[in-house]
């Protein structure tokens, strides 16, 4: 004959009871996700952040010399493969020469911009970039100039002789630094 334990039916019964009173809206609820602009990478290995960041800042400024190398030595067909699409559009918008199979190179070739039927002689080097590029820094040294950083953004500051530093916008896009310039001043 088998015997029946009373004491394992209560027990199981408890438990099944305390379990699906569990499963009811008494439970914490996690919050959302924060949105993707917000969320950071964070390493958990000591000073990896600091090092991704120094890593960051030498391969964008590796990208920003070689451009300008390439401009130098007028290879701009080569240069504009450093240069984001909205940069390199922004050249073709004030190419002096738009039916040009090349418009953002007639920039460089001509040495000339045309915004708003007015037509202007530049020098591309100090028009993209900076007059001097000898001293490039992380930070601008102005402890008021905000900083809009991410892990595929950088700001390099060109130290000038005279003046102020000239802040250069580099973006990532794959494995490869980009130069972002959206707005130009050929009045400088």
């Amino acid at each position: 004959m088998k015997k029946i334990r009373v004491f394992d039916g209560v027990c199981g019964f408890s438990l099944m009871v305390i379990l699906s009173s569990c499963s009811g809206a008494g439970l914490y609820e996690l919050p959302a996700p924060a949105p993707e602009a917000q969320r950071r990478n964070v390493s958990l290995i000591p000073g990896e952040d600091e090092r991704r960041e120094q890593r960051d800042f030498d391969d964008a400024k590796k990208s920003l010399l070689a451009l300008q190398e390439l401009i130098k030595t007028k290879r701009f067909e080569e240069a504009l493969d450093l240069m984001s699409q909205e940069t390199v559009s922004m050249l073709e918008f004030v190419s002096p020469d738009k039916k040009s199979s090349a418009p953002a190179v007639a920039v460089f070739t001509l040495r000339k911009v045309v915004i708003d039927g007015v037509t202007y002689e530049v020098k591309p080097l100090e028009l993209l970039l900076a007059k001097d590029l000898s001293n490039i820094q992380d930070t601008s040294g102005d402890d008021s100039s905000e900083e809009t950083e991410s892990s595929r953004r950088r700001e390099l500051f060109a130290q000038q002789k005279e003046g102020d530093p000239v802040k250069i916008v580099m973006i990532k896009e794959g494995d490869t630094w980009l130069l972002h310039r959206t707005k130009i001043n050929p009045k400088k």
